[in-house]
């Protein structure tokens, strides 16, 4: 750590500044956590401005700032002579951050507190080429009335990853309607609770209004956790992953109805959940998809329910479907048996089942002569 508790500023300056000018064309790694509550001294930015200047740090890749909170009259942001930066790492206030020479940086990390939605877009604008980028809240505050300000959307031309978390589904709404990303970017926006409005954005409404924009829907839920993905055949992704801000209190399960209420492009689906909802639910929700390929992972009660949506009749639910893949799930050999049946006299027949061995009950003999592709894997050790 730069500085020493009760040192003289002059004594500082002296014990930091002097061997870092006479190293600093070498240092291609660098880490700052400065203190100056504790240790009394000036800011971090006044130092570099009244003891190295534009010294240039013409072979550092890498640099790691923490600290730097206290709003002095002498911390305005200093300026790093920076040109081949490529990594940032930061912990501070963004009025604290210093101006860097950005032309070569490509991935930042942001850790702050009760940063404000467009706070993080302030943050994104100075970094406009970036290629990854992880930001941290640990302490959003979701009790605020006022609304986000709207403003221009923020485009990152060259942005490939973009994780950010811990957010409240309204602030995650506001996000993704402002930053404008490559189709082919990954998106995380871990979601923290709810914001507690009544009629504010859910998450279905986050991921419903999307849907028509992606090919693929993937939902995970446990008791703790719930992951909704959406991923396009451009390879780009957005990703939910879902937990309660209290850890005393479950999850609620997601709403099928109100995803059912959005239009869907998607050719694919994959549900891993302990339950799913009622059959008339299931057929609201896959009707409007032009679902090809259906992945689930559940109980033999909600599969049997999921077969049952896909026999409704006359007009039969997922007509393009071409393949099921319901490998980890029990289910009866009779009840499949009957469903490839139906669907092949429908004139829809399915292509391919996918199945564990030891979850078919009691074996798989009678599908072969029902369907084009068998596919038996080995139950998981």
């Amino acid at each position: 750590m730069f500085g020493t508790k009760k040192l003289a500023k002059s004594r500082i300056a002296s014990r930091v500044t002097e061997p870092l000018n006479e190293i600093a064309p070498r240092i291609c790694d660098l880490t700052v956590q400065w203190d100056e509550w504790s240790y009394e001294t000036q800011s971090f930015n006044s130092l570099v401005r009244q003891h190295i200047g534009l010294k240039e740090f013409s072979a550092l890749q890498f640099f790691n700032l923490s600290g730097t909170d206290r709003h002095l009259s002498d911390d305005a942001p200093c300026t790093l002579n920076t040109p081949v930066l490529r990594t940032l790492k930061l912990y501070v206030d963004i009025s604290n951050i210093p101006q860097l020479s950005i032309q070569h940086l490509v991935s930042l990390e942001y850790e702050r507190w009760s940063m404000t939605p467009p706070q993080i877009l302030d943050v994104l604008t100075l970094f406009p080429a970036l290629e990854r980028c992880s930001m941290i809240d640990d302490d959003p505050d979701g009790d605020e009335e006022e609304d986000n300000v709207d403003r221009p959307v923020v485009v990152m031309h060259r942005m490939q990853s973009l994780s950010i978390k811990f957010r409240f589904v309204k602030d995650v709404d506001y996000l993704l309607d402002h930053i404008k990303t490559p189709a082919t970017a990954a998106k995380v926006m871990n979601l923290w609770g709810p914001s507690g409005e009544k009629d504010g954005p859910t998450l279905e409404s986050l991921i419903g209004s999307r849907m028509s924009s992606y090919d693929e829907l993937r939902i995970v839920q446990t008791p703790r956790l719930l992951e909704a993905t959406l991923t396009s055949k451009s390879g780009g992704s957005l990703q939910f992953p879902h937990g309660p801000r209290d850890s005393d209190r479950p999850l609620e399960n997601i709403s099928f109805s109100a995803l059912a209420s959005y239009p869907s492009s998607l050719f694919r689906i994959e549900l891993v959940m302990p339950a799913l909802p009622s059959t008339t639910r299931l057929i609201a929700f896959l009707r409007p998809s032009p679902l090809a390929h259906i992945r689930i992972h559940t109980n033999e009660a909600s599969f049997g329910r999921l077969l049952t949506a896909l026999e409704y009749t006359p007009d039969v639910v997922c007509p393009l479907l071409e393949s099921i893949d319901c490998t980890g799930t029990p289910f009866s050999a009779a009840r499949m048996r009957n469903f490839l049946n139906f669907r092949e006299t429908q004139g829809v027949a399915l292509r391919e089942l996918k199945i564990t061995k030891s979850l078919c009950d009691p074996d798989s003999s009678g599908f072969i002569s029902i369907i084009d592709s068998l596919v038996e894997v080995d139950a998981e050790a």
